[in-house]
């Protein structure tokens, strides 16, 4: 099966640029690691909802903060362009087809692409249909989690499946963490709730960003 035909009605018209109807004209920051990512073309809801989803890592655009590394423009299609199909037992997944200078996403609801342009910044472009914004969350966060991966590679970390505690017995003033990471059922869910229950920080329980710090001395 070739990219995008368990999803796309037309996998071979795949947008292949930035372009499209937005579904308004508000913006979002999000920092978040290897950010902050910024998030175009969002209708007044989403923006609100997607303020309050990411609360304490979400701020206006144009807000005090540092400048934006990472930005996606958000476009609306037609809920025509995906195919129909019961979701009952569906294992979430997406279709990817990687060049050199960009990859494509498909999957539920989702059509994204990633490029890298002027001297290789990356940038991304995300079309899907649902303007609910609790729904379209669902698609945002997909391309989101990948838009990460990707920036914490560049800056020389990984983006891991995992759990990651802070022990409550670390000095002050150091970082001091524990990764513990592995495929679904290996028991990291289990693991967090035991930490949790003895007092323990927990900074995710999904996805943890482990990136190199560099000393000047």
């Amino acid at each position: 099966m070739s990219f995008g035909e368990r999803f796309l009605t037309h996998p071979d018209l795949f947008p292949a640029r930035m372009a499209g109807e937005s579904f308004g004209g508000d913006e979002l920051v999000v920092d978040l690691a290897g950010g902050p990512y910024g998030f175009s073309g969002l209708s007044a809801d989403q923006a609100r909802f997607l303020r309050e989803r990411y609360q304490g890592f979400a701020r206006p655009s144009g807000g005090t903060g540092g400048p934006i590394a990472v930005r996606c423009r958000v476009f609306r299609l037609s809920p025509g362009e995906w195919l129909e199909f019961d979701l009952r037992g569906f294992e979430l997944t997406l279709d990817r087809d990687c060049t050199e200078d960009a990859v494509r996403l498909a999957g539920v609801d989702l059509m994204a692409r990633l490029e890298w342009r002027n001297g290789g910044s990356l940038g991304a472009g995300l079309w899907t249909s649902n303007e609910d914004p609790a729904y379209f969350h669902g698609a945002l966060e997909n391309l989101f989690r990948v838009l990460v991966a990707y920036r914490v590679v560049e800056l020389g970390g990984v983006l891991l499946h995992s759990t990651g505690i802070v022990p409550s017995s670390s000095s002050e003033g150091t970082a001091a963490a524990v990764v513990c990471y592995g495929a679904s059922g290996a028991g990291k869910s289990t693991l967090s709730r035991l930490a949790q229950d003895a007092g323990q920080h927990l900074s995710s329980d999904d996805l943890n960003a482990v990136l190199l710090e560099v000393s000047d001395a």
